[in-house]
């Protein structure tokens, strides 16, 4: 009879803890379409889905056709993130991670994919199991496709284009750099500038690199820039610091 006594009320703890996860998944729901935003929520347990009105309309799905399926959430993702986004929310649910945020690409129900900024916050039980991640949406699709266009841009560039730290090292360098002067771009990226600087010009430059670290910019700085091959080639910079990143753009 003890025996008996005790599966019930183990059955009645279990019976309640499932009916207030489901008041909690139902008050996130209304949350969630009240807030008017694009949000989303992985109920784990169930392994299902549930999008915003507005995330719904974003990827031009309606609720009855994009369903409850976590699964078909997961395959929308670019075949390139989709794996790296699911580790991701492993390591954050395994409290490997603090935080669970990824810019990744999304399939619309037309076949075109945007780009998203995906962050998220979980929900873990008594025990530690995970419960739910509750997530946001913003659309980054501009921002993305305008970084593509200045990369496009910079690499196809026939001037010498540089970015550069304030400790005299290029960060970044387009393929004209390593057109003109013969260097692949790890050795000149792998030294401090001044490396490849002529001794005479050495001075002048660093002085012109000074006045860049105090923010103000330079143009039409000249110096003797030695090749691969052992020869030096005139160049002319104009350059613009940007203090805050304590970081030099340059055009040669």
């Amino acid at each position: 009879r003890r025996a008996r006594s005790e599966q019930q009320e183990l059955l009645a703890n279990i019976t309640s803890q499932g009916e207030e996860l489901a008041h909690l998944n139902e008050r996130i729901r209304r949350g969630i379409d009240g807030m008017g935003a694009a949000l989303w929520e992985w109920n784990i347990p169930d392994d299902t889905i549930y999008l915003s009105d507005l995330f719904l309309e974003i990827v031009g799905f309606d609720r009855a056709e994009f369903g409850t399926s976590a699964a078909h959430f997961f395959d929308c993702f670019h075949a390139d993130e989709r794996s790296e986004i699911q580790h991701q929310f492993r390591e954050y649910l395994n409290h490997n991670t603090a935080h669970c945020s990824a810019e990744v690409r999304f399939c619309c129900r037309d076949g075109h994919y945007i780009w998203m900024h995906l962050r998220a916050v979980g929900s873990w039980d008594k025990a530690g199991n995970a419960i739910s991640l509750v997530g946001s949406f913003s659309d980054i699709t501009s921002k993305m496709e305008a970084e593509e266009e200045r990369d496009r841009l910079f690499n196809l560039s026939t001037d010498m284009l540089a970015v550069g730290g304030f400790d005299q090292y290029l960060n970044q360098i387009n393929p004209a750099w390593v057109r003109v002067l013969g260097w692949s771009r790890d050795e000149l990226m792998g030294h401090p500038y001044l490396h490849f600087i002529h001794p005479q010009d050495q001075e002048s430059t660093t002085e012109a690199w000074n006045r860049l670290k105090e923010g103000t910019p330079i143009e039409g700085l000249e110096n003797r820039f030695r090749c691969r091959d052992g020869s030096y080639r005139w160049l002319s910079w104009g350059s613009f610091p940007y203090a805050d990143r304590k970081a030099v753009f340059s055009v040669v």
